[in-house]
C-alpha cells in the first residue's frame, strides 16, 4: 500500500509549457529581449563578418523582421518602428567597429612582415606590408 501511495504523490516533469516563471516575467525579460536584439547585430558583425559575412546578413535581417513583430501584436507601429531602428543602428555600428578596429588589426596580423629592407629599394615592391622593419645599418 505504500508504494502506491508515493507514486500517486509524484508530479510528473514537463518541459516546454511555455509559462516563464514569476521571477523572469515582465521587465525583466523584456529589457533581456530589448538587449539580445540590439546587441546580436553588433556582436556578429564584429565576430563573424570577416568569415561568413552572407550568414551575418541573414541573422540581422531575421533581427529585423523580429523587431516588426510589435505591429502583429496589436501594439501599434511605434514600438515596431522604434526596435527596427534600433536594429539597424545596431547593424551600422557593428560595421563601422569592424572596419575601424577589427579590419587594421587583421590586416596587421595576417599581412606581409619584410625585414632587411634598404630605403634605396622601390617602394613598389612593399604595397602589401604590414610591417618594414629596415636593415640595421639603414639610415631614413
Amino acid at each position: 500500500g505504500g508504494a502506491a501511495g508515493s507514486a500517486a504523490a509524484v508530479r510528473p516533469l514537463t518541459f516546454g509549457t511555455g509559462e516563464l516563471s514569476p521571477q523572469i516575467q515582465g521587465p525583466f525579460a523584456s529589457c533581456l529581449g530589448f538587449l539580445f536584439l540590439f546587441l546580436a547585430p553588433l556582436l556578429l558583425v564584429v565576430l563573424l563578418y570577416h568569415s561568413l559575412a552572407e550568414l551575418v546578413f541573414v541573422a540581422i535581417g531575421a533581427l529585423f523582421l523580429a523587431g516588426l513583430s510589435p505591429i502583429y501584436h496589436a501594439k501599434g507601429p511605434l514600438p515596431a518602428a522604434g526596435l527596427t531602428i534600433g536594429v539597424a543602428i545596431s547593424a551600422v555600428w557593428g560595421l563601422r567597429c569592424y572596419y575601424a578596429s577589427v579590419l587594421p588589426i587583421r590586416e596587421l596580423h595576417f599581412d606581409k612582415a619584410y625585414a632587411d629592407v634598404f630605403p634605396g629599394e622601390p617602394s613598389s615592391e612593399f604595397t602589401d606590408a604590414a610591417f618594414i622593419d629596415f636593415a640595421a645599418n639603414a639610415t631614413v
